[in-house]
């Protein structure tokens, strides 16, 4: 599904979230797309804007950063408007964008074994798979 022209998007969530800065480059990139950023200062910053009735009204039971509004009725300020819709979050602007995360890898099975047993070796941590009924 591609974005329509002209449309402005609202994307707000908190400093230091990886998803809000992957929504935010997303929205700079996309053509035709207008966007206004809102960064909050931390996640309970975030928690109280998800908390504002114009947002909350919205989202539904949606608690995770970055919240994405989309508009076709012009420009929204730093929270969404009546005319309004709510996307989701980085992966549903991502979708409606035709971004599509990218979820594959080009490293065969030994490669990945590999780079978990470098890593673990490295950085000291255990990696615990269970398969079902072995322990």
């Amino acid at each position: 599904m591609t974005s329509p022209e002209n449309d402005h998007v609202l994307v707000a969530g908190y400093d230091g979230c990886g998803y809000y800065a992957r929504a935010v480059e997303a929205a700079k990139s996309a053509p035709n797309v207008q966007f206004t950023a809102k960064v909050l200062p931390t996640r309970e910053a975030f928690l109280d804007y998800l908390s504002l009735p114009s947002v909350r009204n919205k989202i539904g039971n949606h608690k995770t950063s970055p919240v994405v509004f989309h508009n076709t009725g012009g420009v929204m300020g730093d929270v969404p408007t009546s005319t309004s819709t709510f996307l989701g979050g980085c992966d549903s602007l991502l979708e409606w964008l035709s971004v599509a995360p990218d979820l594959s890898t080009t490293l065969s099975p030994s490669e990945i074994l590999e780079f978990f047993h470098k890593q673990h070796r490295e950085f000291g941590f255990v990696i615990w798979v269970l398969f079902r009924g072995l322990w």
